[in-house]
């Protein structure tokens, strides 16, 4: 009894000094894989929209117009009328619009909620119903948005395949008949200016989807869930147009090349601070071990990672030195990459410093507007 004891007693230390060195073996492992593979390091920026509304707050979503519904066509080979008597037709005649084909109304549908509740829920404009700015325009008052998104569907089309195919039923080769359903349409959108009707964009795409091939009694997929993924992508194209959107900027980092001991004991600090996601303290250590021994990785590194914080100046200043110094071409390529994010953040600045103007300006014509009647 004692010695089966012992055994177990033995067995279980074995196992322990076992699972240590394994441990272990993946620590090792683990510093092999971070000295011998280059990292990437992510972070989430800001993108300025695309298009300058001069610090627009106030939108609105027009009813798309189809080319089944009674509408005026506003977009083809007509010249646009001025501002205020573009958009009242435009939003008046949508009210009066007859039903057309249920599958294109299921789409216009689809696409106009779908942008109105990707404004709403962006928290960047101030949502105007277009019942509210119809309203405004019959009783002769001022339009209440700034902007409005609007467009037309055409080219609509549901065409229908079908095909013998042979099945396996009961063990039995029958033959069986398969359908495939076709959808096409051209979707037209535009982005206007309600108080002067100048069109910020005007783009049209053409979207194709088919099912696959099914047996008749088989449910097909309706019109609107064939063409989901293609009208979420576009309402994100037309939110990326008007507001500021979010994209994720990778870089990827140098792998130390030197045998020098010194470059190597640095550059291997600054990969453990990576590693740990204290990007600071690593570009600190990086550009350290540049300044001290003028090592081209340990340069390029702390350069990318500068920027990543969006300490674009310092960073550009090291990228620049690095270029005129070495040539590399890495070095000239990610300086233009440095560039256009300052680019990037003077638009997104100037953007934003609008819309304040645009704030304040409103907010001094409401508290005008208050006096007088206050005073009257």
């Amino acid at each position: 009894m004692l010695s089966h004891c012992v055994k177990i007693r033995d067995m279980k230390i074995y196992k322990k000094a076992f699972s240590r060195r394994i441990i272990d073996f993946g620590f090792l492992f683990s510093l092999v894989l971070l000295a011998g593979c280059a990292s990437t390091v992510s972070v989430n920026v800001q993108r300025p929209a695309e298009l300058d509304l001069h610090g627009a707050r106030k939108i609105s979503v027009v009813p798309f117009r189809n080319e089944t519904s009674v509408m005026p066509n506003l977009y083809k080979g007509r010249k646009r009328k001025s501002g205020t008597e573009f958009f009242t037709d435009l939003i008046l005649n949508a009210a009066n619009a007859t039903l057309g084909d249920p599958d294109l109304q299921k789409c216009s549908r689809y696409i106009e909620d779908n942008l109105r509740s990707s404004l709403v829920n962006s928290g960047y404009f101030e949502f105007i119903d277009s019942k509210l700015v119809a309203d405004s325009l019959k009783k002769g008052r001022d339009v209440p948005c700034e902007v409005y998104v609007s467009g037309e569907l055409t080219d609509f089309h549901v065409d229908y395949e079908e095909r013998e195919a042979e099945k396996i039923v009961s063990n039995k080769k029958v033959m069986v008949k398969e359908h495939k359903k076709i959808v096409s349409l051209r979707v037209q959108y535009t982005i206007v200016d309600a108080k002067n009707g100048s069109v910020y964009a005007d783009k049209t795409q053409y979207f194709e989807r088919s099912t696959g091939w099914l047996e008749k009694h088989e449910r097909m997929t309706s019109t609107v869930e064939m063409l989901k993924s293609d009208f979420n992508s576009l309402i994100n194209e037309i939110m990326r147009k008007i507001k500021p959107y979010t994209v994720t900027r990778q870089v990827k980092l140098l792998k130390n090349k030197s045998k020098d001991e010194a470059v190597k004991s640095k550059m291997a600090l600054a990969d453990e601070f990576v590693e740990r996601n204290s990007i600071s303290k690593a570009a600190e250590v990086y550009v350290e071990c540049y300044e001290l021994t003028g090592n081209f990785e340990a340069g390029y590194n702390g350069a990318m990672l500068l920027m990543q914080q969006n300490e674009f100046e310092r960073s550009g200043q090291i990228m620049q030195k690095l270029y005129s110094q070495t040539g590399d071409k890495r070095a000239r390529t990610a300086l233009a990459t440095i560039e256009n994010e300052i680019l990037y953040q003077k638009k997104l600045d100037l953007q934003k410093k609008n819309r304040e103007e645009n704030l304040n300006q409103s907010e001094a014509s409401e508290n005008s507007a208050s006096s007088y009647i206050d005073a009257k």
